[in-house]
């Protein structure tokens, strides 16, 4: 299982896993865009590309999308509850920032 980075963003103490839940791993997740990294997107023409990129629940925080020359980062992996369901939502953002 993949172990978040030694200065760690995530949230999760450096080196520990981070938890998943039942089905998360290889399911695809939705994927949303910072302010930033949606005005840049859709300045290149990559918005609905990143939209059906169907990343895999598999990514962690801090992980780097490159689509074409452009480089976005994992800035956030949160759960979005609904009624009897639930959904993997991968948050972008570029330009990447602090690395």
């Amino acid at each position: 299982m993949a172990r978040s980075p030694e200065k760690q963003v995530s949230g999760h103490p450096a080196n520990e896993e981070a938890s998943r839940a039942k089905g998360a791993t290889g399911q695809a997740a939705t994927i949303s865009l910072t302010a930033s990294a949606k005005t840049y997107a859709d300045r290149q023409g990559l918005t609905s590309l990143l939209a059906s990129a169907g990343i895999s629940g598999d990514c962690q925080t801090g992980d780097i999308v490159s689509v074409g020359d452009a480089d976005f980062y994992i800035l956030r992996r949160r759960w979005v509850l609904s009624a009897g369901s639930s959904r993997l939502e991968i948050t972008l953002d570029h330009p990447m920032r602090g690395r």
